[in-house]
């Protein structure tokens, strides 16, 4: 019994040495163009965005009518999981040009997601500038919607929406 409590203990000090990260790491592979196909195979709402943030979280954006949200899919012993399917609704009527649909502000994985609503910001090459409280990402807007990786950038603060030629569009403060 003794020898248990100490393999026992000897392991939960190994995993309390590690960080969240190398749990993360360990626990999770990284996630192949060829896992994107199964993944959204079965996805019956209208995709308009799959991106794959720090390796292995794979984000696939999506509209139903009134309402768009993402989900969360991750990769372990060689097999896709859906982590959560975040839902929200609203009409996009009055925005011009972008909604942040949500994403995770907090933990070591943090990301944002990204809706654009105005063709023109793909078409015409805008820019949107990401700030936090400890830098700021440019994205550069190549499909309807993006999951932005945000753990540069620190906690969210606003975003600044350019054209091609560099002017400011759009700022939230």
């Amino acid at each position: 019994m003794r020898r248990y409590i100490i393999l026992i203990f000897s392991f939960l000090l190994v995993l309390s040495s590690c960080k969240q990260e190398e749990i993360f790491e360990v626990i999770y592979q990284e996630i192949a163009k060829e896992d994107l196909e199964i993944i959204t195979e079965d996805i019956e709402e209208e995709i308009i965005g799959i991106d794959v943030v720090y390796k292995r979280i794979a984000v696939v954006i999506f509209q139903k009518g009134n309402s768009s949200g993402y989900y969360e899919f991750y990769k372990k012993d060689d097999k896709i999981i859906e982590g959560r399917k975040v839902v929200g609704t609203g009409s996009v009527e009055k925005i011009k040009y972008v909604r942040l649909g949500g994403g995770t502000a907090s933990g070591d994985y943090p990301f944002a997601v990204i809706h654009v609503i105005n063709e023109k910001m793909i078409e015409d090459d805008y820019t949107m500038s990401l700030i936090g409280d400890k830098g700021s990402k440019e994205v550069k807007f190549f499909q309807y919607a993006h999951a932005i990786e945000t753990n540069e950038i620190g906690k969210y603060i606003s975003y600044i929406i350019k054209d091609a030629e560099g002017n400011v569009i759009l700022e939230d403060r």
